[in-house]
């Protein structure tokens, strides 16, 4: 069977240790603990999802897993170390195992660590694998012949591993796991790219997130300008202290691959050596003369780029290389995206006659990095050696392609330089930032002379920093006579950083823009049309079209269909694409092969423009929607151009969406596109119109968002926000330009296609273009539906959703108030709006006085009124009014909205039985009493309103009641209720509401009494040595005198859990070095013990710090001689017993035998001496006073033997008095008093002061109060119990309490009241 490397641990985290046991495999790339585990130890980490292969490639994901550290030791060591980033997983199950005593007995090199290697029934909850290989890798071994296991020593202490020979029954357990990677379908990444691609220009950019934020914290911290004016930085480190695991080992076997390649191809080894020796010469890498950072140093295998429009290579270090499921870019942050949009950078590069363009040599490697990040840059090379001896090392001193954070760190170096010369030059430094994407370097200026000054500018703060411009090119030679052309035709815009195969080209002497297809890797059979392609290469030809403006949606939106479309019949990559398809891709592909053939102008108007506008089209149909934004100038002449600015396609769901929800989407994009034109354009517009056939949704646009479903209510808000109202206008069908990107490519797609310049009525007078006409828009069943019913029958509260019957009256009293407020006032008029019928021969004096004092008072208090009417308060009046209302309410959902007669008839066996019951005036049930004439009496009182006692209102009523009598009892409730209502079956409704009272309950709850549990097996253990199980406690002071002044003395108390023999040691101070002295002078009297109790050191903890220290570092000791010391809950005095009562005993003899108040040490140290002689005499078994008994046992008979008064133990001879003869008389003598022990002493053992429990045990979630004695009720600290530790019959008597502060307390159940949740389970109901 082979025995795997299993080490018992202890592993701590924020809600304390656990012991369990740890598998040590080097075969797993990843480190798992058990989730329930993690839970318990109140370990918590980001989740990440995981897939776990294990033997014969079995798989398992793990969808919630955590990423979490903890500290962990081995059980044998003290030092503890960091756990990082392991894994949790539920139901984590590994076999058993168990190491016998015999299974190493007779191996001679492990008898000195025999005890360490035996467990049994070890179940591992952690599994360490290579990503933490500093805890698993052996630093020492021991071994012996080949059929003997092996023992190495870890971090985590001795593991035993090797295999031994089973013939019954072999087994062999395997325990590797290696995390996947998520399976990647490169075909999946093109498309996220692609669709990446297509999002430019009408999705927002992501926020800065918090590792994007440290990322540039780094950089501003780490970056700074060097001697030759170059700047260094630093790498973008998730985390700098985490160590890194040594992968020479991996870099090495993909240096022997490369070699191998390199020799199968002389001409490639030539160029790659060449490119090796320039980064030497160059200084972009250095050997590496120092010895490796451990733990900060990485190798990067390295291999060839090549691209096959140029012949050159370019040497890449693989950044991305996993080694123990860790890469370099896994460490690393990418950063910000500092990138400028390559659609905004194209725009502003049409927009003057002018243009020029160059790109930075070698940007990433001008940029240094700090020598203390330069290790991890390591690489391996040996040029043309291939012995065996190892290769030299390298490293990098650049940046380096393939590294996820390199360009963020480029382009902040370069943004970085520009904003340093802003000062110097405003206009070449914004160049820099705004006209740059990545190293391409793209500009259209207005005149030649404003080029040839801005380029001078641009290069040079460029080659401060050392960034090196090269390729110039530009349509106007004499922009660029300062530098040397580059003597290119065509330049490239766009496309990736190091193999630009796909790209826009600008065709330099026609100053227009075309595109390129990439056909090298699609076979020529099926760009020729004689096969059908498979899915896989018509997704390859598709995605090879670079189209970032949307310049050809006619062409793509037909190709994005198709592929939609192989979905929907659902064919997979290799398939050939189904025939349903085939004659789509034919027309497709006639349509693709004129394109390297289409040229559109670059600039949109080369002659002064006195005005400019937007004009953007929409529309959708049941194949795609799309947005075309088109830039309208006008010159001083007055003659118009139209150009196409951008545009973007979707192809609509494959799930049916309406045509008029179509059309909102297309309005959506166009809003969204004309944004992404206003901001990629310097020029100041003068008017924004957007275009859509369709008068729904113009009818949408045009009306409140808010009337609408959410669908439609969510994209007008947003068009709301981006557009005006007044900016949309409608067109005919046949002149939306947009409708040629919905639907099939059109045939004469050329550049005089209205696509590009545009439809025929903008170069026309505004006069001139579409008008709409008023016509009525059909619903669409979008519209919000409001349906309002009056049913006066309805109960207009829902009393189950108050918890107090103030709340509900003060409720119901606002609703009330609202209606009456709401109402128009018909009996008041207001005298001064009053119109005289008749004219007064004579003026009214009075009346004049009365309007001016009026006027006079509205004049002087404006404010007032105004803060009137803004809030009203609530009277008595309507409070009794909702009062009212509610008892109505709460009869009728009891009793039925039903005439008098029909309830009588209803409940004459019933409730109501036996009751005279009337309705007053308001419809309210009432009791018709007989003490109507009594005086002074209130209507109320004398015909109480009836209510049922089981009825929501009654028992908020009640309540009420209930507390406004500072919680009185039962009969105090129930007589103020009589004195309005008349509640059914009262006493039991009362007592029911005065049950669940959580105030009385919480006064009145008890903490839960397990029944007394069984004695540890250290109470039990007979036949051991004295002092094997021994509890210690301290206490004092005693004050003693030294010389002339007084110091104090503790006492150190130590007793047999077993015998209960008692040893005293006076203890000088509270310093740690008294009393690791006092544990040392015990263990030299009475030798080492096997476990040590206490009660968690609380006695040192209450009396000073220093005594704190001093237990800690008795803890300490004791753990150095293999001492187990064993700790009580705190606060759990009871269960102290053993050596609590020792301490009373002890006290009192020193009371009664100590005749001086201040004794010398020397007397001191005698009393403690005769007090423990006198102690250890005391029986521990009843006395027997017949004459034939023996007399009663005593700690001492095991300690000293029989006293004087006893007879000895048989006959003895001179013969006897050899070692031998001693031994075996003090062994029987042992064996006697045990003998006596478990047969007189034993069985008093067994009566359980408490046989019974009370109350329910705690559960894991129970809200508690913790009970502290010393403290008010009212004060004690409150928690959730996280956790409990039942004894073996089951029954809760530790658990662990974590309080708002989150601390973790454990506390005994005795210590511990549960506070009360929900209904009261009580049978009965007591007062308060």
């Amino acid at each position: 069977m082979y025995q795997e490397c299993v080490a018992p641990v202890a592993i701590t985290g924020p809600r304390g240790s656990r012991h369990t046991y740890a598998l040590l495999d080097e075969g797993s790339t990843v480190t798992i603990i058990d989730a329930q585990l993690a839970e318990q130890l109140g370990l918590s980490g980001p989740r990440d999802p995981m897939k776990m292969q294990g033997v014969n490639g079995e798989e398992s994901s793990h969808d919630y897993s955590m990423r979490v550290s903890a500290r962990i030791r081995g059980s044998y060591e003290t030092e503890e170390h960091t756990l990082r980033d392991a894994r949790t997983i539920k139901n984590m199950s590994f076999f058993s195992q168990t190491v016998h005593r015999s299974d190493v007995q007779g191996c001679a090199h492990l008898q000195e660590i025999e005890n360490v290697l035996i467990y049994e029934k070890a179940t591992p909850k952690i599994l360490i694998g290579q990503d933490n290989w500093e805890l698993i890798i052996s630093n020492e071994v021991r071994k012996g012949p080949r059929h003997q296991p092996v023992a190495s020593r870890t971090q985590l202490g001795w593991v035993l591993h090797g295999c031994r020979t089973s013939t019954t029954s072999p087994v062999v357990f395997c325990s590797h796991l290696s995390m996947m990677e998520e399976d990647h379908d490169p075909l999946e990444e093109i498309m996220k790219k692609y669709f990446a691609l297509e999002s430019l220009g009408i999705e927002p950019r992501t926020q800065v997130s918090d590792p994007q934020q440290r990322a540039l914290e780094i950089l501003e911290k780490k970056t700074r300008r060097l001697e030759n004016g170059q700047f260094e930085t630093g790498l973008l480190w998730k985390d700098e202290s985490s160590p890194m695991p040594n992968n020479y080992e991996n870099a090495l076997k993909r240096l022997q691959n490369l070699e191998k390649k390199l020799d199968r191809d002389e001409e490639l080894k030539a160029k790659y050596e060449e490119r090796i020796e320039n980064l030497m010469l160059s200084g972009y890498a250095e050997r590496a003369s120092t010895p490796p950072t451990s733990g900060r140093t990485w190798y990067l295998p390295h291999f060839a780029v090549v691209n096959p429009d140029k012949e050159k290579i370019r040497v890449v270090h693989d950044a991305a290389a996993k080694y123990h499921g860790r890469s370099l870019n896994d460490m690393l942050l990418p950063g910000p995206d500092l990138l400028r949009s390559l659609p905004g950078v194209i725009m502003k590069y049409r927009q003057y006659p002018v243009a020029v363009s160059a790109d930075i040599k070698e940007m990433f490697m001008q940029v240094k990095i700090i020598e203390a990040d330069r290790d991890a840059l390591r690489f391996l090379w040996r040029g043309n050696r291939r012995d065996s001896e190892p290769p030299e090392e390298y490293r990098m001193t650049s940046l380096i392609f393939g590294a996820t954070s390199s360009p963020c760190v480029a382009l902040y170096v370069k943004n970085k330089n520009a904003r340093e010369f802003e000062n110097e030059d405003r206009e070449a430094a914004r160049a820099i930032v705004v006209n740059h994407y990545m190293d391409d370097y793209l500009q259209s200026l207005q005149t030649v002379e404003e080029a040839r000054k801005m380029t001078a500018a641009v290069d040079n703060i460029q080659r401060r920093a050392g960034f090196q411009l090269r390729g110039w090119t530009s349509n106007y030679k004499e922009a660029i006579s300062s530098f040397a052309p580059s003597g290119q035709t065509t330049v490239e815009i766009g496309g990736s950083e190091i193999e630009k195969t796909l790209g826009l080209m600008w065709h330099v002497r026609e100053d227009t823009l075309g595109f390129r297809v990439n056909q090298r890797r699609v076979p020529a059979e099926v760009l020729a049309g004689s096969r059908m392609p498979t899915k896989r290469e018509a997704l390859g030809l598709i995605m090879s079209i670079f189209d970032p403006l949307g310049f050809i949606s006619p062409l793509t939106t037909p190709a994005k269909r198709i592929m939609q479309d192989t979905w929907k019949y659902k064919t997979t990559w290799d398939e050939v694409i189904p025939e349903e398809l085939q004659d789509k891709w034919k027309n497709w592909l006639r349509d693709l092969i004129s394109l390297p053939n289409l040229r559109i102008p670059r600039c949109y108007e080369y002659s002064p423009a006195a005005i400019r506008e937007l004009h953007t089209f929409v529309d959708a149909s049941e194949e795609a929607y799309a947005a075309v934004v088109y830039i309208r100038t006008t010159r001083a002449d007055g003659r118009v151009n139209v150009m196409i600015a951008a545009a973007k396609s979707r192809v609509t769901p494959m799930k049916p969406v309406s045509i008029p929800r179509l059309e909102l989407q297309a309005a959506v994009l166009g809003a969204r596109l004309s944004k992404s034109v206003q901001e990629g354009h310097d020029w100041e517009l003068h008017r924004h119109t957007y275009w859509s056939d369709s008068r729904t949704t113009l009818a949408w646009i045009r009306a409140e968002p808010r009337t609408y479903k959410t669908f439609v209510a969510h994209r007008l808000a947003e068009i709301e926000d981006l557009t005006k109202k007044n900016e949309w206008r409608w067109l005919p069908s046949a002149q939306n330009v947009a409708d040629d990107a919905t639907r099939k490519t059109p045939s004469d797609f050329n550049p005089q296609h209205r696509w590009f310049t545009g439809p025929k009525f903008l170069y026309l007078d505004i006069e001139k273009w579409p008008q709409e006409t008023k016509t009525e828009v059909p619903t669409t069943g979008e519209e919000k539906c409001a349906t309002l019913t009056e049913d006066n029958d309805v109960i207009v509260i829902d009393f189950k959703r108050f918890s107090r019957w103030t709340t509900i009256v003060r409720t119901m009293g606002r609703v009330l108030q609202f209606i009456r407020l709401c109402k128009r006032p018909t009996n008041t008029v207001a005298a001064a709006r009053r119109k005289r019928t008749k004219k007064n021969p004579t003026p009214d004096e009075e009346w004049k006085k009365n309007i001016k004092k009026k006027n006079k008072e509205k004049s002087k208090c404006p404010k007032e009124n105004n803060v009137e009417r803004k809030f009203k308060k609530i009277n008595g009046k309507m409070l009794m009014l909702s009062e009212r209302k509610l008892i109505a309410l709460a009869q009728r959902e009891s009793f039925g909205d039903k005439p008098l007669d029909t309830i009588r008839r209803r409940h004459n066996k019933g409730e109501l039985a036996g009751l005279t019951i009337e309705t007053d005036e308001h419809n309210i049930l009432r009791l018709r009493g007989r003490i109507d004439e009594a005086q002074e009496i209130s209507y109320e009182m004398a015909n109480p309103a009836i209510l049922d006692g089981k009825h929501k209102y009654t028992k908020l009523y009640i309540q009420h009641v209930h507390e406004k009598l500072h919680h009185g009892g039962v009969e105090m409730v129930v007589n103020e209720l009589r004195q309005r209502l008349w509640v059914m079956k009262i006493r039991p409704s009362v007592k029911a509401v005065l049950r669940n009272c959580l105030q009385c309950r919480l006064r009145r709850a008890q903490p839960a009494s397990p029944s007394t549990g069984s004695l540890p097996a250290a109470r039990l253990a007979h036949h051991s040595r004295p002092f094997t199980f021994t509890g210690v406690d301290y206490f004092g002071p005693l004050e003693v005198t030294v010389g002339r002044h007084r110091e104090k003395r503790y006492v150190a108390l130590f007793t047999c859990m077993t015998s209960r023999a008692l040893h005293l040691e006076v203890v000088a101070s509270l310093s740690a070095d008294s009393a690791i002295n006092a544990l040392r002078r015990f263990i030299a009297r009475r030798g080492v013990p096997t476990e040590l109790w206490s009660d968690n050191a609380t006695c040192f903890r209450s009396a000073d710090r220093e005594l704190a220290e001093a237990g800690r570092a008795v803890e300490e000791e004791a753990s150095r001689r293999q001492i187990a010391w064993r700790f009580l809950p705190p606060a759990a005095p009871f269960m102290a017993g053993a050596w609590e009562r020792m301490v009373r005993t002890v006290k009192e003899a020193l009371r009664v035998t100590l005749r001086e108040q201040r004794p010398s040490d020397e007397t001191l140290a005698t009393l403690l001496a005769e007090v423990e002689a006198t102690v250890n005499s005391r029986p521990l078994t009843h006395v027997a006073v017949g004459p034939d008994e023996p007399p009663a046992i005593t700690p001492n008979l095991l300690l000293l033997g029989p006293n004087c008064h006893m007879p000895a133990p048989g006959n003895f001879e001179a013969s006897d008095v050899t070692a031998r003869a001693h031994w075996r008389r003090a062994q029987y003598l042992a064996d006697v008093f045990w003998r006596r022990w478990v047969r007189e002493y034993l069985p008093l053992l067994q009566y359980r002061r408490e046989p019974y429990a009370s109350g329910d045990n705690p559960k894991v979630g129970d809200l508690v109060i913790i009970c502290d004695p010393n403290l008010p009720r009212n004060t004690w600290p409150r928690g959730r119990v996280t956790a409990v530790h039942p004894g073996r019959d089951g029954e809760v008597r530790v658990l662990d309490v974590t309080t708002a502060s989150g601390r973790v307390l454990r506390r005994p159940t005795k210590r511990v009241v549960v506070l009360p949740i929900g209904e009261s389970r009580d049978a009965t109901a007591g007062e308060c």
